[in-house]
């Protein structure tokens, strides 16, 4: 609903007040999902289906602009949005799709728009939270398992550590490299043709482990697919000179 006050109104019933219902006519796509929120003094309404603004002259309410671009898969549920005294905005979130949920946090990218960021919340995830209160530094949690508290003057984000050669086998048996210093050349005999690379990241997070990808230039045109397995073997290789690479992402 929208309650339109008079500039001239005094108070009470001194005039006749016009209320608006608005409606899934109006681009709500529920109508008991809703929160409305002031961010940055612009009125917005968080939804089932992302935040969501109105356009007086269409009388529709839309994906709002500044946060188009914040979620890149389907939007939504977004819950108990709170600005903090920086003008980020934490929230809850609930997948639409996969029914989990999660927690994290708006930042202005100083264009007008936010860009997520939850990897500082990630032990959180699809914990049943209800509620929050942001006392900045400190951000609350509530829900069915208990209080949660984030600390966010004390959160150092980590940098990332590049993934790991740890053994190459021939045949699945015959060790030819077992971790450490890597040689600039390893030569193998033209009957040496099966190869077992195995490897790891050393960013441990259980939540979001690393995807690895590899490629073994000489033998394979493009990269693999991302994959969580830590090794890769190759058959029948023909004589010449290989290089194995390996690169890791995080998908959170």
């Amino acid at each position: 609903y929208r309650l339109h006050l008079p500039a001239s109104w005094q108070g009470g019933a001194s005039l006749p007040l016009a209320i608006t219902r608005f409606t899934k006519d109006h681009g709500l796509p529920s109508l008991n999902r809703n929160s409305v929120h002031l961010f940055d003094h612009q009125l917005f309404i968080a939804s089932v289906s992302g935040i969501l603004s109105y356009t007086p002259g269409l009388q529709q309410f839309e994906l709002a602009k500044p946060f188009s671009a914040l979620f890149s898969q389907e939007q939504p549920w977004v819950r108990h949005p709170i600005a903090d005294t920086q003008g980020r905005i934490w929230m809850l979130l609930w997948d639409n799709i996969s029914g989990t949920r999660s927690a994290g946090v708006a930042i202005p990218d100083g264009n007008g728009s936010y860009q997520w960021h939850d990897n500082a919340l990630q032990p959180l995830s699809d914990i049943p939270l209800d509620t929050m209160l942001v006392e900045w530094p400190l951000i609350w949690f509530g829900g069915a398992e208990g209080v949660f508290r984030f600390a966010d003057d004390q959160y150092q984000q980590h940098q990332p550590k590049p993934p790991l050669l740890r053994k190459v086998l021939v045949d699945q048996h015959q060790l030819i490299y077992n971790g450490g210093k890597l040689p600039e050349l390893i030569a193998l005999n033209s009957d040496q043709r099966n190869l077992r690379f195995q490897f790891s990241s050393p960013n441990y997070n259980p939540l979001q482990p690393d995807q690895l990808q590899v490629r073994l230039v000489g033998h394979d045109d493009q990269w693999s697919s991302w994959r969580q397995e830590h090794y890769r073997e190759y058959t029948n290789l023909k004589s010449g000179y290989y290089q194995f690479q390996l690169r890791a992402r995080n998908v959170s």
